[in-house]
């Protein structure tokens, strides 16, 4: 059992460092600001969270997030749909050489 636990752990602390990452890359390119400063203002975001007290305020939290990532989502469809490639993509299901593609 308590493997378990230690296990669960550090398998949300690895994630959450990987969106971390993520998102202060992201800020990063979109605001300008260089890399640590874009981890510190994530970080002070997302420090936030800890004083929300149950998990009904965590699920007002998610939904958010949902939200967001559906707009996301929306937004790059109506790209890829407003903004077709110039040449259509080869798609081939075994390739001999694996370096050529």
């Amino acid at each position: 059992r308590l493997f378990v636990n230690v296990q669960m752990h550090v398998t949300l602390l690895m994630v959450a460092t990987i969106y971390h990452l993520l998102a202060a890359l992201n800020v990063h390119w979109l605001c300008g600001l260089d890399l640590p400063s874009a981890a510190l203002a994530v970080a002070g975001v997302v420090w936030l969270h800890v004083f929300l007290k149950s998990l009904g305020d965590l699920a007002v939290l998610s939904y958010l997030n949902l939200g967001i990532n559906v707009t996301l989502c929306g937004a790059v469809i109506a790209q890829t749909l407003r903004h077709p490639p110039a040449t259509s993509p080869q798609r081939d299901i075994v390739v001999p050489d694996a370096l050529s593609v």
